[in-house]
């Protein structure tokens, strides 16, 4: 509706939901909404899945406290000679392995709750999902009636919706390009470190081709 102002937020899509502050990112985005459409403007929460993101070693695994409270690295995958044969591909369209039922039931024993959370893991990792989809059903399962939108920047009504901003952006790929590497040389004079690395032939883009996730590099004028 034509006022409406979107309350965003978002996380790369981890396993079993990532660390904690995830759901709190979702809750205060649905509070400052809800703040909002009391002071009578409407607002709606949206949570961006950074599904396009490909660094699974840094998702592929969620820490658990076990019974004795100390914690517990719970790995995605089924064994450390068990990897990703894809690793170029976004994160988020990857399947999830099957999931360790019994471990994390032991894990949990002894906590409040904790046959509740297996159940809810049990529910929401089913076998046959990707990332995104998992971790989509289990924020969907943790804020219950709470409305709360996703966006996947990985299906094809958003990359449309994206197409003219992506196309404006590689007309202006020189200025862009130069602009972020000036900011870059700025922030380290100041003392910082760059916050992206770049080279004058790197470009913003990457190609999805058959799933593989390539550079794309701006060469001869191209």
């Amino acid at each position: 509706s034509e006022g409406t102002v979107a309350v965003a937020t978002g996380q790369q899509v981890g396993y079993l939901g990532g660390p904690a502050y995830t759901v709190y990112k979702a809750l205060t985005a649905i509070r400052v909404a809800e703040t909002l459409e009391a002071a009578g403007i409407p607002a709606v929460p949206v949570f961006w899945l950074a599904s396009e993101d490909h660094d699974l070693e840094e998702v592929d695994h969620a820490w658990l406290f076990d019974g004795c409270r100390e914690p517990l690295r719970y790995q995605a995958k089924a064994g450390a000679t068990d990897r990703e044969p894809h690793p170029s591909r976004p994160v988020g369209s990857l399947p999830i392995p099957p999931l360790r039922r019994e471990e994390i039931e032991r894990a949990f024993a002894d906590l409040p709750f904790g046959a509740m959370a297996a159940a809810v893991a049990d529910e929401t990792y089913r076998e046959g999902r990707t990332y995104a989809q998992a971790f989509r059903a289990l924020l969907e399962r943790l804020l219950g009636s709470h409305r709360m939108l996703f966006l996947d920047p990985l299906a094809e009504e958003v990359r449309a919706l994206a197409a003219p901003l992506l196309a404006r952006a590689v007309e202006q790929f020189p200025l862009l390009s130069a602009r972020a590497i000036e900011r870059g040389v700025a922030l380290e004079k100041a003392g910082y470190h760059a916050q992206v690395h770049l080279e004058a032939e790197t470009s913003f883009f990457f190609l999805l081709s058959e799933g593989e996730r390539l550079s794309l590099k701006a060469r001869n004028g191209g």
